[in-house]
């Protein structure tokens, strides 16, 4: 599930549909995407409303799953260090705890994976009680979407899996992920952060085989 805001100046659409790219090409899984209207009033809502959406499809497969999350663009924190989703004139957000609450208050056999490539994404906590693996762009007080050497983050992610799945792996880890994101993190970026929440499963996604 790929999501950015209409009006981004942080070129937020490239990101997602490298990251859509990657997901197809290595997995095999077809992303939805949801644009967040600037303009709209209460534009929580309607995401929460769509990520609902897709939790319960999930549900329908009727066998364990996972959900994999993707944010880029801008991000905020407020006086209590709780992470938001921000629109380019911060005039509208929506809350990361709108996010959680949909990936969480479900009692589904769902496991989650979020990448979020925004600022202050180390912030983002989750309260699933199923497995939850958090990979961010940088630490909790860090700004992350400046683009080094005119590389994102999230084109670092997908070139370190598309690398990953030339090595003869027939699958990886979140974990393997993060160290092999952070071991090519080049000089003058923020330093990635890796989180687990709850559970105790790995979270593991097979290759596509063609």
């Amino acid at each position: 599930f790929v999501c950015y805001w209409d009006d981004d100046n942080t070129c937020a659409q490239e990101d997602g549909e490298t990251f859509s790219h990657m997901m197809a090409d290595l997995f095999g899984v077809t992303s939805q995407t949801f644009v967040i209207n600037h303009e709209d009033p209460v534009p929580g809502w309607d995401l929460g409303d769509r990520l609902y959406q897709e939790v319960v499809s999930k549900h329908r497969i009727c066998k364990p799953t996972l959900f994999i999350f993707f944010y880029a663009g801008h991000g905020t924190i407020n006086q209590l260090n709780e992470l938001s989703f921000t629109a380019t004139k911060k005039e509208q957000f929506v809350p990361w705890r709108t996010i959680d609450r949909e990936l969480s208050y479900h009692t589904y056999p769902m496991d989650t994976f979020c990448i979020l490539d925004c600022c202050y994404s180390g912030t983002a906590i989750a309260s699933n009680p199923m497995t939850t693996h958090v990979l961010a762009a940088c630490g909790s007080s860090a700004f992350a979407r400046s683009r080094v050497n005119g590389i994102s983050f999230t084109q670092r992610v997908a070139w370190t899996m598309r690398k990953l799945s030339h090595s003869g792996k027939i699958s990886i880890s979140t974990d393997e992920i993060f160290d092999t994101v952070q071991n090519e993190t080049p000089r003058g970026c923020y330093m990635p952060r890796f989180s687990s929440h709850n559970g105790v499963n790995p979270i593991v996604l097979p290759f596509h085989v063609t």
